[in-house]
């Protein structure tokens, strides 16, 4: 029974670190308007990103691929994306649910 109780504080606790969003404000001025995050400002280093691999056109779609393919795209163009600073991406067409 001390090992449920603590197992159960235990998941409680880090469900309620895990799941707690962060909080997103703008705050408007006269001099211009802001984007803060928890309380701090934050500078939107974006880029808008479509994978396109070579050889293919405007007609490709990553998410009408096989998983593993979808998985290797995304873990090399986004360690990409992450070691030059990026923050914020622009998609133009959605990125679908995954359906099982």
């Amino acid at each position: 029974m001390k090992n449920f109780l603590l197992l159960l504080l235990f998941w409680s606790y880090s469900y309620s670190i895990f799941s707690q969003a962060d909080k997103v404000t703008i705050d408007k001025s006269i001099s211009g308007m802001k984007i803060k995050v928890n309380g701090n400002d934050f500078i939107i280093n974006g880029v808008n990103w479509d994978y396109t691999p070579i050889g293919t056109n405007y007609s490709y779609s990553l998410y009408n691929q096989e998983d593993s393919v979808i998985k290797q795209a995304l873990d090399d163009e986004m360690s990409l994306l992450k070691n030059m600073g990026v923050n914020t991406i622009r998609v133009y067409a959605g990125i679908p649910k995954k359906m099982d």
